[in-house]
Formats: structure tokens, sequence, C-alpha cells
């Protein structure tokens, strides 16, 4: 397959240090993962995990 397209993404360093261990872990690297991301995403066509406000917090909502 021909990867020509970039996408960038800013992290902090933690989130990138976790993250690449965890997926080499898992015997691949970052691009990979977020390859697997975007196709699980247009697969199910949604996220491929479900985003709910469970437990969700915010100030707002501490204030009401």
């Amino acid at each position: 397959m021909n990867y020509n397209t970039v996408i960038q993404v800013r992290v902090d360093e933690k989130m990138k240090r976790e993250s690449e261990a965890l997926f080499r872990k898992l015997g691949f690297d970052t691009a990979t993962a977020v390859r697997m991301f975007l196709a699980m995403a247009i697969n199910m066509k949604g996220m491929p995990f479900d985003v709910t406000m469970t437990n969700f917090d915010t100030k707002n909502d501490k204030e009401q």
C-alpha cells in the first residue's frame, strides 16, 4: 500500500512514551496503531469503542 498522506497529532510526552511502549509490546509501531484505529472506525462507521458521558465530570457539572 502506498502511504503518502500525513496526519499530525500533538500529544504530551508521557502519552507518547506510554503508547509507544504499549504498541511495541503488542508488536507494532504507533503509525500502524493509528492506521488500525482509522480502519476500524471506517469499518464500523463510527468510533471503534463506546463514547459515553458515564462518569464524565466537568467543572460545570460539579457546580450544578
